[in-house]
């Protein structure tokens, strides 16, 4: 891999440190070829699944470099190590050639993401965590009482579609028919093959506690993602042209951590698990733009 893509083998001794944190200017990442690295950082925010320790096939300071950010880790050789050096301008042809890679560093991406949204929910928006279906029924009742009805239908019928023994189905059933009038059309039916997707304004794209197995790309308009909380709604973003958005979910295969709603009429673009693999070898400049999102 390393000598297809003209890529450089760096050797370090056991216990020599390779990047500090706080270190300005992050132009490469590593890949582990042979031996353990251990990170580190000054304040954890969160833990990481699978220790701080990096083996063969692992690597680091993709987020400094992908973000053009200082170091935000420390990592330290534990043994004598042999690491891939990828510089940034090189990470497009290391997509390209070695897809498998590029799958593990969005995946790995993804998995913090998710860790550090449950982690700061928990402590700044006092939150519990991960969403399941059943919070569906609350997000409906939230709209409900906003007078927001298309989101709250949307969010109801979720929640009985995926929900269907739950609690709280009658009750949802009894709310839908009597906000029906007040609802607009909107098409949500869409097959797997139908990529291209328009959305009037204020139609929900998906909601939290959802599951998802797509993520979207804005061609058109704009959607605002939030979040909802001890019944209040919380903004977290407002993203427009060629944002992405609803990575996590398709990623891990879990529920939907937020909700996106179009902010005005907008046109996205659906990518499934299988057409987001074939992506990442056939459009590596897409693929380098999410890396740098995530980071």
């Amino acid at each position: 891999m390393a000598d297809h893509l003209k890529l450089s083998f760096v050797s370090f001794k056991k216990d020599s440190y390779i990047v500090v944190e706080g270190k300005q200017n992050a132009d490469r990442f590593f890949i582990i070829h042979q031996g353990k690295v251990i990170i580190s950082k000054e304040v954890e925010v969160v833990a990481e699944e699978g220790g701080n320790t990096l083996g063969p096939g692992d690597f680091f300071g993709v987020v400094s470099t992908m973000s053009s950010h200082s170091h935000i880790e420390t990592a330290r050789a534990l043994t004598d190590v042999v690491l891939i050096s990828v510089l940034k301008e090189q990470y497009g042809g290391l997509i390209q050639k070695n897809t498998p890679v590029a799958m593990k560093i969005i995946l790995q991406f993804s998995k913090r993401l998710r860790y550090l949204d449950e982690a700061l929910s928990r402590l700044t928006l006092k939150s519990t965590g991960e969403a399941d279906c059943s919070h569906l029924f609350f997000v409906g009742e939230h709209y409900i009482r906003q007078s927001r009805y298309n989101q709250a239908y949307y969010s109801y019928s979720r929640y009985i579609e995926y929900c269907p023994m739950g609690d709280h189905v009658n009750t949802a059933r009894e709310r839908m028919a009597k906000i029906a009038i007040y609802v607009k059309e909107v098409r949500t039916d869409f097959g797997p093959d139908e990529f291209n997707r328009v959305y009037p304004k204020d139609a929900m794209l998906f909601a939290e506690g959802e599951p998802g197995n797509e993520l979207f790309i804005i061609q058109k308009g704009s959607v605002t993602i939030s979040k909802i909380v001890d019944n209040n709604e919380v903004l977290l973003a407002v993203l427009k042209v060629g944002d992405i958005f609803g990575e996590m979910a398709l990623l891990e295969a879990k529920p939907r951590v937020a909700s996106a709603v179009a902010y005005e009429e907008c046109q996205v673009l659906a990518v499934n698990r299988t057409n987001f693999e074939r992506m990442v070898s056939t459009q590596p400049q897409l693929i380098a733009k999410l890396t740098t999102l995530l980071s």
